[in-house]
């Protein structure tokens, strides 16, 4: 399994998904799924709708609605050309601590799960297993294993491809003494030989300043992003840079309300003040 980690696609930045996009490894919210799968535990006010303008042309060509149980999320419809008819149907549940036990993914909603995927926990709560089932036939075929230090924050997992305990792709972190993520190291083939070096920084607030990614681990970076935050610590833009020779390739941005929730979002691929995808969001309150 060859891994590469750049981040130069028209969506699913950490501006425009849920937040399994964020830097924080140590909660239930970091998965292998771009879905924000824990949104519960995010606020009371739960997003309802997603619309997507892949033109920015007024014109939406994705719509999504999310329901809810309580704090947690329990569905997301997604609508592939907000005709209002519902394409792919997702589901959640969950076990008594609120903790993500299953998700499962119905490519044409008609009550038959298309892609499953199944998680468990240690001892201290935290995911220790997320296994996943391409046809739902209760036979894993890419599964995940991760690996804590004493002071609960993750320090390895494996992922195995064809789950035959033989593991495919290994990554290890390291935190600073604020328990913040500072560097990722992604091992193919989990040879001990790192192809993949990423590494954090942060601001004076605590913020997720800027993050590079090193494909070989040679010291030369290949994609570099800087980010900025509003007084409320609302992350307002993204910077990206193909190339880390300073010159930005992709721009993001995004708006919140005064409660803190994102309202929109949008992203220039070419930085040159021209939006080519939007975002909008709406809440229940």
């Amino acid at each position: 399994m060859i891994v590469v980690l750049f981040f130069v696609m028209p969506f699913c930045l950490a501006l425009t998904c849920g937040d399994d996009s964020d830097v924080n490894i140590n909660d239930s919210d970091d998965d292998a799924s771009s879905d924000d799968d824990d949104a519960g535990d995010d606020d009371f006010c739960g997003l309802i709708t997603e619309k997507w303008d892949l033109s920015c042309d007024g014109e939406l060509d994705r719509c999504m609605l999310y329901s809810y149980e309580g704090a947690l999320r329990t569905a997301k419809d997604v609508d592939e050309s907000c005709d209002g008819l519902f394409d792919i149907c997702w589901t959640y549940s969950y076990d008594d601590a609120a903790r993500l036990l299953a998700e499962r993914r119905d490519d044409d909603c008609d009550g038959t799960p298309n892609w499953c995927r199944d998680l468990t926990y240690n001892s201290d709560g935290r995911q220790l297993t997320s296994n996943v089932d391409y046809e739902c036939d209760r036979q894993p075929d890419e599964c995940n294993l991760r690996e804590y230090d004493e002071s609960g924050l993750l320090v390895a997992d494996q992922w195995d491809d064809f789950c035959d305990d033989i593991p495919d792709s290994c990554t290890t972190y390291e935190h600073d003494s604020m328990n913040r993520l500072t560097a990722r190291y992604i091992d193919d083939g989990c040879d001990a030989q790192d192809i993949i070096c990423i590494y954090y920084e942060y601001d004076s607030d605590g913020n997720l300043d800027a993050w590079r990614q090193d494909n070989g681990c040679d010291d030369a970076a290949e994609y570099c992003w800087e980010y900025t935050y509003d007084a409320g610590g609302n992350r307002i833009s993204e910077y990206g840079d193909d190339g880390c020779d300073g010159l930005v390739n992709v721009c993001n941005s995004a708006i919140f309300n005064f409660d803190g929730r994102r309202i929109y979002a949008d992203q220039d691929l070419d930085c040159d003040d021209v939006v080519d995808t939007c975002w909008i969001y709406e809440y229940g309150c």
